[in-house]
C-alpha cells in the first residue's frame, strides 16, 4: 500500500493529521524524528537526519520522504523520536526510588545512528542516581540493575554473586562512571566500566572488546 501511489494522497493526509495531533509529536513532528536506520543502501545518508533535514535534502516533504523510505526500505526502518516534555532527573528519582522498580532499555542496537540509551542506559543510571543524586547506593543499584530483573524474567543463577550462580558480572569503579552517548554521538561508550565478564568469560579487558561471545538467548526458568 505504501508504494502504490494510488493510495498516497489518502496516506499522506491520515499520517500527517496523527502525528500532527499526537501527544507525544505535535506539529513539529518533522524536527523530532531522527532517522536511525533505513535499509535501503541509496538512503544511507540520510542517517542521523531528521526527517525534515532529509527531506529538505532532496526537494521533497517530510511525509513522503518517510513514505518512500518506508517502501524503499521494505519497512526495515527505525527512528529516535525526541521527547516534548522530559522529566527531570528529581522526577524519575522518586520512580527509581520504588522498590519494585527495575532498570531497563528499550534502546535498539542496530543502525547508523541509534538511540543513545541503547549504549548509555546503564552508565547513566550509575552516574546520575549513585554518584551524583544518591537515589540509590550501590547495593541498590545491584537490586535494582541485576538482581530484580533476573528474577522478574526468571534467568536463573543471575544478578547475585555467590557460590554457584552464573558469573556475569561488571567491574565498575564507582569515583569515574559515567555515559557518553549523546543524540549526537548514540554509540558512545561508558566510562568507567572497563571489565565486563559473561557466563565466566571476560568479554571487555580494561575497556576494550577481547571477541569472546559466551553469550547465549534465555529461556525462562523456574530455578532462583
Amino acid at each position: 500500500m505504501i508504494a502504490d501511489l494510488s493510495q498516497r494522497v489518502a496516506l499522506r493526509e491520515k499520517c500527517t493529521l496523527r502525528a500532527a495531533t499526537s501527544a507525544s509529536l505535535g506539529p513539529e513532528w518533522p524536527d523530532m524524528i531522527t532517522l536511525a536506520h533505513l535499509a535501503a543502501p541509496e538512503l544511507s545518508w540520510a542517517h542521523g537526519l531528521t526527517l525534515r533535514e532529509a527531506a529538505t535534502r532532496i526537494g521533497v516533504s517530510p511525509i513522503d520522504f518517510a513514505l518512500d523510505a518506508l517502501a524503499a526500505s521494505r519497512l526495515e526502518c527505525s527512528a529516535v523520536m525526541a521527547v516534548r516534555s522530559p522529566r527531570s532527573g528529581a522526577e524519575l528519582a522518586r520512580i527509581f526510588a520504588h522498590p519494585a522498580h527495575m532498570g531497563g532499555s528499550d534502546g535498539i542496537f542496530i543502525g547508523a545512528h541509534p538511540h543513545p540509551r541503547a549504549a548509555g542506559s546503564f552508565s547513566l543510571f550509575l552516574r546520575e542516581h549513585v554518584r551524583e543524586r544518591s537515589t540509590w547506593t550501590w547495593a541498590d543499584a545491584v537490586h535494582h540493575l541485576s538482581t530484580l530483573p533476573a528474577r522478574r524474567f526468571g534467568l536463573g543463577r543471575r544478578g547475585v554473586v555467590e557460590a554457584g550462580a552464573v558469573a556475569d558480572l561488571i567491574v565498575v569503579d564507582p569515583a569515574t562512571v559515567a555515559d557518553t552517548a549523546t543524540y549526537e554521538n548514540p554509540r558512545g561508550r561508558g566510562v568507567g566500566i572497563d571489565d565486563v565478564f559473561v557466563a565466566g568469560s571476560r568479554v571487555l579487558a580494561d575497556g576494550e572488546l577481547t571477541g569472546a561471545l559466551p553469550g547465549r538467548g534465555l529461556r525462562r526458568s523456574l530455578q532462583t
